[in-house]
């Protein structure tokens, strides 16, 4: 006879444990194995409350196109609207005097979706540096060849048009290079090329997982803020826009863009 709790062993005749204070069994039961209890111990060590569920990637892909909506409106509704709206009524495009006022005007405009951009990216967990805004010593080399192929779309509809390029070109210059100008040129050049191209490409890109539609989205966005100059004038931009758009897409790189894109209105600026 056993007893089921200390497993002791006892003579014919005991029916009882008296350490225990529990009925004999003829037989014990089978031990389980170390294994088994070193598994069972293990679930109940590692067990833990639940968390609370993360977000799914729906909600995160949601959010992520909100916060591009975001910056897109707060950069580009006015200039976007200003222009389609110019374009449609066929006004006249209001030539700059290049005094200081306009000209700080045009620079602080600018610093603003700048700042949303960097904010944004913040929360994403990211920076300037993450989208392509780097410094390194083929940077100017390259914004010089961005700059020369800028003009390539601008050439290509003189020669099919016979049109001067340079006419069209004094439409958008101002009256004067200035020193100020020069920071508008640069801030203005800085302020698309981060939003409307790195931003706005990585962003569709990572929503949409196409390579088109990131660059066309892109392209298309610049054009239609462009189109007060004339549709022939924003087809033409279209095209410089889609030469930085897929030289950003390829190397991932902002800065030469933003070189180029600056070189390409100071040049602009001195057809008039």
């Amino acid at each position: 006879m056993y007893c089921p709790s200390c497993r002791g062993e006892y003579r014919e005749g005991f029916d009882w444990c008296s350490d225990c204070e529990v009925a004999l069994v003829e037989a014990l039961p089978e031990e389980p194995e170390e294994s088994e209890l070193q598994e069972e111990a293990g679930e109940e060590e590692t067990e833990e409350p639940e968390s609370p569920a993360a977000p799914s990637d729906r909600e995160a892909r949601d959010f992520r196109a909100l916060e591009l909506g975001m910056v897109l409106v707060v950069a580009f509704l006015t200039p976007l609207a200003s222009s389609i709206w110019r374009w449609w009524n066929n006004a006249p495009v209001p030539k700059s005097n290049g005094s200081f006022t306009e000209l700080l005007f045009y620079f602080t405009g600018d610093l603003g979706p700048l700042l949303v951009l960097v904010y944004v990216l913040y929360r994403q967990g990211r920076s300037l540096k993450d989208i392509g805004l780097t410094v390194r010593g083929s940077d100017l080399p390259l914004g010089l060849a961005l700059c020369i192929a800028s003009f390539l779309p601008l050439l290509v509809r003189s020669l099919a048009t016979g049109e001067d390029p340079a006419g069209w070109a004094s439409q958008l210059a101002f009256s004067a290079i200035s020193p100020l100008l020069l920071l508008t040129f640069l801030v203005a050049a800085t302020f698309e090329e981060l939003i409307a191209r790195a931003y706005m490409i990585t962003a569709v890109s990572e929503l949409t997982g196409s390579a088109f539609l990131a660059i066309a989205s892109s392209v298309c966005l610049q054009a239609l803020y462009h189109i007060h100059y004339g549709g022939r004038a924003a087809v033409t931009s279209a095209g410089t826009f889609l030469i930085y758009s897929l030289f950003y897409w390829k190397t991932r790189r902002i800065t030469p863009v933003i070189l180029g894109h600056f070189g390409h209105n100071v040049l602009i600026s001195m057809f008039q």
